[in-house]
């Protein structure tokens, strides 16, 4: 409850500081970047202070952890690992982004428009994923790696089944969808194809999840 409390926090100050930012000071695109930077930043600083003051598991933790440089030393070799592929996926929606930009306008609206309707499904595929972190992780710690496995046959499973009826339902529907955001039948077709490849894309990337089994 808590987390889903400060989203939605960070929401309504993202939507506040937005309207500040870009109509007040006249900012444009650089201030509604601004603005969401600012409100994840405060999200997350939140909700960190929140967990490191009222939670007392986290106090023994830290007393306990804190003396150990081999604990510190081992959460800093998976957080590095996990900083930098973040920034190589990154720098990867970069360079497809530029490229994006070079076909035009219209490729750029429709890439847009397919955006905002497949987060939806990347909500789903990441949430799943989220909670397999964590029990693999519980699991993990208490030596029991057979359970880590099927914990992990189990998420793939599940989040295969939703995920495939979120994209056939929006693939039925995608049309409309898009129609929404812009409704130049050029758009709207263009966009449709790249919701094809990126959920296809979407298959790919449980199917290497198999890998670590």
């Amino acid at each position: 409850v808590i987390p889903l409390v400060f989203l939605a926090v960070s929401s309504l100050l993202n939507i506040i500081l937005d309207l500040w930012f870009v109509i007040g000071f006249k900012m444009g695109v650089a201030g509604a970047a601004q603005a969401t930077v600012v409100a994840q930043y405060l999200s997350g600083l939140g909700i960190m202070l929140y967990t490191l003051i009222c939670y007392k598991r986290v106090h023994a933790i830290w007393k306990i952890s804190c003396l150990k440089k081999e604990r510190i030393s081992e959460i800093v070799s998976f957080s590095m690992l996990t900083c930098i592929q973040q920034s190589v996926m990154n720098l990867g929606i970069l360079m497809v982004q530029g490229l994006v930009n070079s076909f035009g306008t219209v490729v750029m609206a429709a890439s847009s428009a397919a955006y905002n309707i497949e987060i939806f499904v990347y909500d789903i595929l990441n949430s799943f994923s989220q909670a397999c972190t964590t029990f693999v992780g519980q699991n993990y710690g208490a030596g029991q790696i057979r359970r880590c496995r099927k914990v992990l046959i189990l998420c793939i499973v599940e989040d295969a089944v939703a995920t495939a009826c979120a994209i056939v339902l929006i693939l039925l529907a995608g049309r409309e969808l898009l129609s929404i955001f812009n409704n130049d039948p050029q758009v709207i077709s263009v966009g449709y194809t790249r919701m094809i490849m990126v959920f296809s894309a979407y298959t790919i990337s449980m199917l290497l999840s198999l890998i670590h089994i």
